[in-house]
């Protein structure tokens, strides 16, 4: 019995390739495969067969491709695919937690990464997905090694690292290390071997004689002036300063750097002052002396002294890194740090670390300094001129002044941290404490001021 050509088509149409061969006419609509007989010559399909499905090639051949590139897009770069990769059933449960937390968030990052490659075109996007693909690989091996109790930062870098930041700042953390990570993988082929060796070189800081090779040339003098306030390290130190011939003054505080600015130049030494809000050079001339915040100190000229004050700052969690500079990095002949005993342990070690020569000179305080049994009781007219109450708050501060003027009849001035430097200097601040009260925000304001007091509340 013939088959006709219209109901063939249909057939075929549904049918796939491998089962048209193996079909008999006799039985339509119905999908039957046959495995060949050993030793038995296979029957060749008729020619009407062969007609159809030549003339079906085209569109069956554009089926297959679009269907094999649709899983090859789902399975290169989405995470979310990958998770059905049998892996999981070698992992611990919670390492195959955290895997699955690292692929959803690379998933989001290559979605942001697909967004900014647009302009690049279907080249990037293959770049990308390709790159993803041998990530995830890294990704895995490093979960596998991590099964195995193989999870040291030397020895499964990738795995630590993720587990680190997932610790430290969970999601938000993850993110930010996977795409450094990501990122990092898909550069690793633009650089040689020598230039990533010079790379992990240039950024270990574990050799600091190694920091700065123009300052290591020089045999430095160290001078460590240590002692409790109104001992006169600080003023032992400007001294040699002002005996110089150049030199640099670093301090924490921008009134103390315009302090010793009005001190240099009124003995007619020319001086700059560089503060992170202004700049005053000297008109007159290209040799003079400096006076700084430790952040503005110039590291890139040679002096004769340099001073740098309240040294025990370089363990300061947000500072210290600008007092480690300028101690490293000033190119000083002679250099005098002033500070608190607890600083002079590591003072020293460093001094040894670089070559430096380290002398330590200790002060006794030249003033008494008496506790009372009991403070105001509350009554605020005991308060003379030259007294200083200590407040939290700006709110307090105004308040106090307040009852103090009311009180006492005096006028009472106010001092806090941000307080704009043109109100207030030094002079005026001592010429305050002489015919006024003084109210001040947190007692670490005053420190390093160089003010003399006769009773703080």
């Amino acid at each position: 019995m013939a088959l006709e050509a219209p109901a063939c088509r249909r057939y075929i149409s549904s049918t796939p390739l491998t089962c048209l061969h193996a079909s008999s006419p006799n039985h339509r609509g119905k999908e039957q495969t046959t495995k060949p007989s050993r030793g038995r010559a296979q029957k060749k399909p008729t020619p009407w067969i062969q007609e159809v499905v030549s003339g079906h090639r085209p569109k069956i051949d554009a089926r297959l491709d679009d269907r094999e590139k649709h899983h090859s897009e789902n399975q290169v770069h989405d995470p979310r695919t990958r998770l059905r990769v049998p892996i999981e059933g070698k992992l611990a449960k919670h390492h195959a937690l955290l895997r699955k937390t690292v692929l959803a968030r690379l998933q989001d990052v290559l979605n942001d990464l697909t967004r900014t490659e647009q302009s690049g075109g279907d080249a990037g996007k293959e770049r990308l997905q390709q790159e993803a693909i041998l990530f995830m690989n890294s990704i895995d091996n490093a979960f596998l090694l991590a099964q195995q109790n193989i999870t040291r930062k030397d020895k499964n870098p990738l795995f630590w690292n993720l587990r680190d930041a997932f610790i430290q700042g969970h999601n938000k953390a993850l993110i930010g290390e996977v795409r450094y990570a990501f990122q990092s993988f898909m550069v690793r082929n633009r650089f040689s071997r020598g230039m990533d060796k010079c790379q992990k070189n240039l950024l270990d800081f574990r050799f600091p004689q190694e920091w700065l090779p123009g300052t290591r040339e020089m045999q430095r003098t160290i001078h460590v002036h240590v002692g409790p306030t109104n001992s006169g390290k600080t003023y032992n130190a400007l001294k040699a300063l002002e005996n110089a011939k150049s030199g640099v003054y670093a301090g924490p505080l921008r009134l103390l750097a315009t302090e010793v600015y009005h001190r240099l130049t009124a003995k007619g030494l020319p001086c700059a002052l560089i503060t992170g809000e202004e700049v005053r050079l000297p008109d007159t001339t290209d040799q003079y002396f400096s006076s700084c915040t430790v952040e503005m100190v110039p590291l890139n000229g040679r002096v004769d002294v340099a001073v740098i004050d309240e040294i025990q700052m370089i363990g300061d969690s947000e500072r210290g890194n600008a007092w480690t500079m300028a101690f490293l990095g000033i190119q000083a002949k002679e250099m005098h740090v002033c500070g608190e005993e607890r600083a002079v342990k590591l003072i020293e070690s460093l001094c040894a670390s670089i070559g430096d020569k380290c002398i330590v000179h200790r002060y006794e305080r030249l003033s008494p300094l008496a506790t009372m049994d009991d403070a105001l009781g509350g009554d605020l007219s005991q308060l003379e001129k030259g007294d200083c109450v200590v407040a939290f708050s700006r709110l307090s501060l105004h308040t106090l002044k307040r009852s103090i003027e009311r009180h006492t009849g005096r006028r009472c001035a106010i001092v806090y941290g941000s307080l704009p430097l043109k109100f207030v200097s030094s002079r005026q601040l001592f010429s305050m404490t002489q015919t006024t009260i003084m109210t001040t925000l947190l007692p670490a304001m005053l420190s390093g001021w160089a003010l003399t007091l006769r009773f703080a509340v």
